[in-house]
């Protein structure tokens, strides 16, 4: 579990939830505020890729999004 857990930080930007993102993802005003803040903090991070479970939250998102099995079709940039 500890390789996987190194492999992730390596691999993954992993984004600092603030009150800034937190206001970010209300005015997003998404159906589910989970998603909206991941889409705020993808946003702010400039991120190439979303990798979700719930791709259907993302509907007209101006960043790709995937499921975590599509992952290791994308090419590393």
């Amino acid at each position: 579990a500890q390789d996987a857990i190194s492999q992730i930080l390596t691999d993954l930007h992993i984004c600092t939830v603030d009150k800034n993102i937190l206001e970010t993802a209300v005015a997003f005003n998404f159906q589910d505020f989970e998603d909206a803040v991941q889409y705020a903090c993808a946003m702010k991070s400039m991120v190439n890729v979303i990798v979700t479970r719930d791709v259907s939250g993302f509907l007209g998102s101006e960043i790709l999004v995937i499921l975590p099995g599509e992952l290791n079709n994308i090419s590393r940039e």
